[in-house]
């Protein structure tokens, strides 16, 4: 009888708790603390930023970091940004504006305004929330967002998708002010990709509250920035918003293509693949019993579409091993799908922690055939160098790494029956043009030949195929002419 009578309270609790959170309007609340009476007014912030990007870097996940600093005027619906960054004898600005039609971006060091997509301005209503969520917490309003499953004892969790990103608003249940807003979007290489904004040391201003530090958590808690806030004020005039230029239009977002392949025979044992959309090549080599395939560029898709073009090669031969010549996206971008049937990926051992994240990341939003049936990764750690034979015929991959001068496991791919070299990136040698002095890539590459006293006369690059006024094939006698320019 007693357990009775507590499993009673206990749900009468529950029902009470249920109650009273339908009763109160968190959403409202929030909005009433953090922007209601910015009607005709602005919210001007003074703040300094600690931001970390990723780029092409010699290491996956290593960022550059800058620092600018500025002034922004926000209310309900329009956003004003100016930027500075200090460089070393000189300082360069940047300039963002923003309402629900248009989104004028103005880069540092660019003297006319960005081209934006329709999305770019769709999405800028969640991107503003950075400096201030006045402007997202106005749209769940307007939307009339009602609160989430996920709400809990401690947060009133909101939800809705903007554009093609799953945004989320955490709201304490105990003083109604903003948390926490998190970001869900699609990326093509690392799938699930969270971007989070954490407020903290909230502090008011003419019953506006406004957080004084911002932790920007991005892809999935890999980068992290900071935002603080010096100096704040409330506003009704002097905000010189910009007209936009009569010239000025939004380009139309670009559909959504499938990447469509050509393939080309380069000898009896090698076919290259090449990628319109991606500009890159990637190489199909044929052995008595098996295949190996190197590089795939950018997406899953693109993965499936060179494993469709090994069918059509040799449609009773495995794909024994994929490889890559470095871990860019241009390069290692579409392996997921070899995972996915089982194929071996040979990869450096610095690459030992970078592949298996790929392996690993969640696709959900956009189901790959490894998300839908996932399968064990199975990697072979390269050394220095491989060589993969039939007993007739073989190719030897060559780590050369920091020569490259451009990442640690840079890998090249060498054929002694064709005397070729395949590389990603390196070579660069324009069209029609006399020979320059040598980049310290350029050098990388030949320098790594002559000491391995490969026998070469033609060195095919995997990317770029046609922008840029480059050769993608070109004879050996290239690279050394560049060398011997002073």
């Amino acid at each position: 009888m007693k357990r009775t009578i507590i499993l009673l309270a206990t749900g009468f609790f529950f029902l009470s708790a249920s109650s009273l959170f339908a009763k109160e309007d968190y959403l409202a609340q929030c909005w009433k603390k953090q922007g209601q009476s910015l009607h005709e007014k602005y919210l001007t912030l003074s703040y300094r930023e600690s931001i970390n990007r990723l780029y092409h870097s010699m290491v996956p996940w290593q960022t550059y970091r800058s620092a600018p600093f500025g002034q922004l005027w926000i209310n309900s619906d329009r956003f004003l940004k100016h930027d500075t960054i200090q460089g070393k004898r000189e300082k360069f600005a940047s300039l963002t504006q923003f309402d629900p039609s248009a989104l004028l971006s103005m880069d540092f060091g660019d003297t006319s305004f960005s081209l934006v997509t329709q999305r770019d301005v769709i999405e800028y209503t969640f991107e503003s929330a950075r400096y201030s969520p006045v402007i997202l917490i106005h749209y769940f309003l307007q939307h009339k967002i009602q609160p989430d499953k996920e709400s809990n004892q401690s947060f009133a969790v909101y939800n809705t998708t903007i554009g093609k990103t799953i945004v989320r608003l955490f709201i304490r249940r105990g003083n109604f002010l903003i948390s926490k807003i998190t970001m869900l979007s699609h990326d093509d290489i690392y799938g699930d990709v969270v971007n989070s904004f954490l407020y903290d040391n909230y502090s008011s201003e003419n019953n506006i509250n406004f957080a004084k530090t911002v932790y920007i958590e991005k892809m999935n808690g890999m980068v992290h920035d900071t935002l603080t806030i010096s100096s704040a004020a409330i506003i009704s005039e002097g905000v010189r918003f910009l007209k936009t230029p009569a010239n000025f239009s939004i380009k139309a977002d670009e559909k959504e293509t499938s990447d469509t392949v050509t393939l080309s025979k380069f000898s009896d044992h090698i076919h290259f693949v090449t990628f319109k959309h991606a500009d890159s090549k990637a190489m199909i080599v044929e052995f008595g019993n098996f295949l190996v395939i190197a590089e795939s560029p950018l997406t899953s898709a693109n993965g499936e579409l060179l494993i469709d073009a090994a069918r059509e090669i040799a449609p009773q031969k495995p794909i024994k091993y994929f490889t890559y010549g470095h871990w860019h996206p241009w390069y290692l971008g579409g392996v997921r799908p070899f995972i996915h049937k089982g194929v071996t990926i040979v990869c450096p051992e610095c690459d030992s922690v970078y592949v298996p994240y790929l392996s690993n990341a969640k696709h959900s939003l956009e189901p790959d055939s490894l998300q839908l049936q996932p399968r064990a990764l199975h990697t072979e750690v390269l050394r220095d160098s491989m060589t993969i034979s039939d007993g007739k015929y073989s190719m030897t991959i060559y780590q050369i790494g920091k020569k490259s001068d451009h990442t640690l496991d840079y890998s090249i791919f060498y054929f002694p029956l064709e005397k070729m070299v395949f590389e990603g990136d390196l070579a660069w040698i324009k069209k029609d043009a006399a020979a320059a002095k040598a980049s310290s890539r350029q050098a990388g590459l030949y320098n790594s030949i002559k000491e391995r006293n490969l026998d070469v006369a033609t060195i095919v690059q995997a990317w770029p195929v046609t922008k840029y006024g480059l050769k993608s094939a070109f004879d050996i006698a290239d690279l050394e002419n560049a060398m011997k320019v002073k």
